[in-house]
């Protein structure tokens, strides 16, 4: 599918902490260049794997996630729920970590290290967290991707651009081809509650690195900081801010990363709401799309 080309936003180390990863822009590409339209048209076969749904690390509990789970294995998944370090390193398999309360251990890290190498991949839900809690092994994870997790809550003052319950009006970026998306998740107003923003970065692996953005704010929002243990978060203003975005590794057999900044709407508490429909539908999209990526000509 065409998508819509946008500007990223690098990632300078003073501003950042990017371990020294960050280059100049004068010994690289544009980062726009790393964005890619995959050239395999989208297929009409769904293709299943693992969903493997992380227990521990304070997650949402698996037990209000029944609606989300039921529709996943209607597609013909496999769904199981475990502690992260026990993840199986294959191709087939989705980690899902939704709203982690704690950090990953440095052990979870080689477990997902192991899954990437593998040509595994992770669908991490990330909502706003006011919790002086530095993600630095996640972060670690992401930075592999060359994502970057913000820790802020998006806002957005512009008139109509928030619903009752706080949540922020989206754009849609589009998707790649592979992705399977019905018309009408293009269609009726999309808007996520309590959501963080993520932004793309170099670092020393970007030549393998194909990213793009699912969804986006308007440039009139506010990414207000929220939650970690910087001394002086930054605020993110006069630019559009991702909410949900991917990278693949080519160099690790597609192994990829979903990050969205928002997940209210895959509990079974929220799954019905009017709300809920439009970024559920995104999400649950994903999920064919990162086995595809395996399968792939």
């Amino acid at each position: 599918m065409k998508k819509r080309l946008i500007p990223l936003l690098l990632c300078v180390a003073a501003l950042t902490g990017c371990s020294g990863n960050t280059q100049s822009d004068a010994s690289l590409p544009p980062l726009d260049s790393m964005i890619v339209e995959e050239t395999q048209p989208a297929t009409q076969k769904v293709y299943a794997g693992l969903i493997y749904y992380v227990t521990d690390h304070g997650t949402v509990d698996a037990a209000g996630m029944t609606s989300w789970k039921a529709d996943l294995e209607t597609m013909g998944n496999t769904w199981k729920a475990d502690v992260l370090a026990s993840v199986p390193a294959a191709s087939d398999t989705i980690l899902v970590l939704n709203a982690p309360t704690e950090d990953i251990t440095q052990n979870d890290l080689n477990a997902l290290d192991a899954l990437f190498d593998a040509g595994g991949h992770m669908l991490l839900v990330m909502p706003a967290n006011a919790s002086e809690v530095r993600y630095k092994y996640i972060e670690r994870a992401l930075e592999e991707f060359c994502i970057r997790m913000d820790y802020d809550l998006v806002t957005d003052p512009a008139e109509g651009h928030t619903a009752e319950n706080n949540a922020v009006l989206m754009t849609r970026i589009g998707t790649p081809d592979g992705m399977s998306l019905d018309e009408k998740y293009y269609s009726a107003p999309l808007m996520l509650d309590n959501a963080r923003s993520f932004s793309f970065f170099y670092n020393e692996g970007y030549g393998s690195i194909k990213m793009d953005g699912f969804l986006e704010t308007d440039i009139t929002a506010i990414g207000t900081p929220c939650g970690g243990t910087e001394d002086d978060p930054e605020t993110f203003e006069g630019t559009t801010l991702k909410t949900m975005l991917y990278a693949r590794d080519e160099k690790r057999l597609n192994a990829s990363v979903v990050a969205v900044g928002s997940g209210s709407f895959l509990t079974d508490a929220k799954y019905k709401d009017a709300l809920s429909e439009q970024p559920l539908g995104w999400v649950t999209a994903t999920v064919p799309w990162m086995i595809w990526l395996n399968n792939r000509d």
